[in-house]
């Protein structure tokens, strides 16, 4: 086939427009496969690393702490902010500068996992934060409520006998009470029926026992009482009838409060792990643990001697189990409590004998402070005039 140069000229230059649009297409396909090329792998260690700002995600004894941190690499060091650090609740060994190598500090070991991008240190257990298991107040407390009220108490019996007759007695009790406090009297009422023997008609009539007032504030533990009162004591002390006052603690008024020491086991975990704690034989709670020292506390209310086992459990099944004693008595006062009981006025004399029988001025108190772990001295006090 023949072809004229116009012809052959044109096809040339539609062949040139064709391959000078594939080249662009190709180009700009090109640049589309530039921009969605993948990272770069991340580096197998650190010695591959020249200086440079790594963002790592810190892991400390085994345990994510979530946070992402910015890590300097410098020399084949490696420098955090020592703020980064106590910011965890990690504890640093004396006096350390702003930016710490992490390589100086003695008892830290460093482990970069390249693959996770994640920094692992292993630190002491002492340096992580304490941990307490547990929580004494088991019982919720529940509020005082008071409102406007009386109230009449009584007990009547009848005694009959061949020597001293037939008498009745009533005991009575008259009480009101409202936000102010409580007023109360008591007394007994006597008489005899039928023929009266000699001796008898004395006792007859109303006797008066006590009329008291008292007041109770469940905020501060504390009773005021003002009449006829009963001093407090102490197991080898005795008490004593006041016509006075008295200020006492009240732990009555409280009955959420546990005031006795409950027994406490402390540990350390080296790695995240479970505790079980077992009371004489009988399992008794279970927890998780987080690295560091622990505290349980989570004992049930026992008292008198017995045996703990502690039991703690690892991520690998690995178990370490420690027998502790222990001894515990209600006559002790828990941290942070203290007990007393002040009282003054004049004793009482021919008490249910005589209505208004007093006699000399005294005072009483009873002071068991505890100031030591693992004592409660106690003093009791008694000047008389």
């Amino acid at each position: 086939m023949e072809m004229s140069i116009e012809g052959h000229k044109a096809l040339v230059s539609r062949e040139r427009a064709r391959c000078l649009w594939r080249s662009v297409w190709v180009v700009s396909g090109l640049s589309g496969l530039v921009f969605a090329a993948p990272l770069p792998p991340p580096p197998s260690s650190l010695e591959a690393v020249a200086d440079a700002q790594l963002f790592l995600e810190l892991v400390v004894n085994q345990r994510d702490t979530g946070r992402v941190v910015a890590v300097n690499q410098r020399a084949g060091q490696l420098f955090m902010p020592a703020s980064v650090l106590q910011e965890i609740g990690m504890k640093l060994p004396g006096d350390v500068p702003t930016e710490v190598a992490l390589e100086n500090l003695p008892g830290l070991h460093t482990d970069y996992d390249s693959q996770g991008q994640r920094l692992m240190l292993t630190v002491p257990p002492a340096w992580l934060p304490e941990q307490f298991i547990g929580n004494r107040d088991n019982y919720p407390r529940t509020h005082a409520l008071t409102s406007f009220g009386a109230l009449l108490n009584y007990d009547a019996y009848l005694n009959d006998t061949d020597d001293a007759g037939t008498y009745l007695g009533i005991f009575n009790e008259v009480r009101l009470f409202d936000t102010w406090g409580t007023l109360s009297n008591t007394g007994q009422y006597r008489t005899t029926m039928g023929r009266e023997t000699i001796g008898s008609s004395p006792d007859n009539g109303y006797r008066r026992y006590d009329t008291t007032w008292r007041f109770s504030d469940d905020e501060r533990l504390l009773t005021y009482e003002a009449g006829d009162v009963i001093s407090g004591a102490l197991p080898w002390s005795t008490s004593v009838r006041l016509g006075g006052v008295q200020v006492s603690r009240d732990f009555g008024v409280r009955p959420d409060l546990v005031t006795y020491p409950l027994p406490q086991f402390a540990g350390e975990a080296a790695v995240p792990s479970s505790v079980d704690l077992f009371i004489n034989g009988y399992k008794s709670s279970s927890a998780n643990l987080q690295p560091g020292p622990y505290t349980l506390t989570n004992v049930p209310f026992i008292n008198g001697a017995g045996e703990a086992v502690v039991v703690t459990t690892d991520a690998l099944g690995r178990q370490v189990s420690t027998t502790v004693p222990f001894y515990v008595t209600s006559t002790l006062l828990q941290k942070g409590l203290s007990d007393f009981s002040v009282a003054a006025g004049n004793l009482r004399r021919d008490y249910t004998v005589r209505d208004f029988g007093y006699g000399a001025g005294v005072a009483s108190g009873t002071f068991p402070l505890r100031r030591l772990d693992r004592l409660t001295p106690e003093g009791h006090p008694e000047p008389s005039a």
